[in-house]
């Protein structure tokens, strides 16, 4: 049987590293203290595990063909969205069904008609866009 990881071994390591970064701290160190109980071969294998899955920026030192360490050099986007830092697409779905939702609710004609126009241009601007703008506001503000 598989053991299942995520929540007991690669997310407080991402966690971990994602505090690290923030602090200027070693991001190898801060992942590895995430999981003390993890040995160094393990802790090797999952850093490549997360570089391998889109979630780490991991340079691998090898030899031959056994990896014998890795300096962790950044979370990817895909990492920042995983541990909060960054919003995913699904962000922006939640923003469309809530503003129906207002707009479905909204008594007030002339708020209704508002409400009409700015979902008609969210949706047609796109999530591409929209997610940017979001991204923007929530980490740098308006």
């Amino acid at each position: 049987m598989i053991e299942e990881t995520w929540d007991a071994r690669e997310l407080p390591i991402l966690r971990a590293i994602y505090g690290a970064r923030d602090e200027g701290s070693d991001l190898n160190r801060a992942g590895h203290d995430a999981v003390p109980d993890l040995d160094d071969r393990r802790f090797l294998l999952t850093l490549s595990d997360l570089s391998n899955g889109g979630y780490l920026k991991v340079i691998p030192l090898r030899g031959d063909s056994t990896l014998l360490g890795a300096v962790v050099e950044d979370l990817t986007p895909a990492g920042l969205r995983v541990v909060g830092a960054w919003p995913s697409g699904m962000l922006t779905e939640h923003f469309f069904k809530a503003i129906e939702r207002r707009m479905e609710s909204e008594a007030d004609p002339e708020k209704k008609k508002f409400l009409e126009l700015f979902f008609e241009t969210a949706t047609n601007v796109g999530t591409g866009v929209l997610t940017g703008v979001l991204t923007h506001v929530m980490t740098r503000g308006l």
